[in-house]
């Protein structure tokens, strides 16, 4: 599509809002993967509410799907829109427009951090367009999924007559889907602004909280039933 942005300003908003759906994408996909990891670990507590788990466990999934699919879609503002307009507003990252950039913010090192500011690599700019446009296999399913599942809905894929796309994304091509939109969000937020996420967040493992907490009351709750049982005389077998 071609680019609907006319300013400096709008082109930062575009950069901070697909850095936030960037950012929930790589979130949202690690607390699933985690999720499903701790099945081996918390098996118990997980059963103490199986249907409480997988609807939270979908919901992560969904989430990041949804995300991703917004980020690729071609139509829309979104990583094919910000690096077309990159590509014909080089002029954004001159040194002098950075080094202002910075210093409107009241970065105290706008002018070292000037000093080494680039334009984007011509070569990594055509080889991301690519990365992020239908010609990539991994893109041109997760597009197939938006359009026929998140997006619409497919007759085929409702009546079963055809495959659901959703089920052709692996989880090595989420993983990759949500690491490239990172990587490339990183690449010219840094060279815009000077600044890069972690994708990352304080309490990221606060879910290990909660199974610790669910197996302390289950193991509470399980002394207490074999001395309320031994003082009548019944012994427990052990779970």
């Amino acid at each position: 599509m071609k680019p609907r942005l006319h300013s400096e300003a709008d082109f930062a908003a575009l950069l901070t809002s697909l850095a936030e759906d960037t950012f929930k994408a790589s979130v949202h996909w690690r607390l699933y993967q985690d999720l499903i990891s701790s099945a081996r670990n918390f098996a118990m507590e997980l059963e103490e509410s199986r249907a409480f788990w997988r609807l939270t466990v979908d919901a992560q999934r969904d989430t990041t799907l949804f995300r991703l699919a917004r980020l690729y879609d071609p139509d829309a503002l979104s990583l094919p829109t910000l690096l077309s307009t990159i590509k014909q507003n080089l002029r954004l990252f001159e040194k002098a427009n950075f080094r202002d950039r910075l210093r409107v913010k009241g970065n105290p090192f706008a002018d070292s951090l000037a000093e080494s500011a680039s334009a984007p690599d011509a070569l990594t700019l055509d080889a991301d367009c690519r990365s992020v446009s239908g010609s990539d296999d991994r893109v041109a399913r997760l597009l197939e999924a938006r359009n026929r599942v998140f997006a619409h809905r497919d007759p085929g894929v409702l009546l079963g007559t055809r495959t659901d796309p959703t089920e052709t994304l692996t989880i090595d091509d989420v993983d990759a889907l949500v690491q490239r939109a990172a990587q490339i969000m990183n690449r010219y937020r840094h060279l815009f602004e000077a600044t890069v996420d972690q994708q990352q967040y304080v309490g990221q493992d606060d879910y290990k909280l909660v199974f610790q907490r669910i197996r302390t009351c289950r193991e509470t709750r399980q002394r207490e039933l074999e001395r309320e049982y031994e003082a009548i005389g019944i012994k427990l077998e052990e779970q």
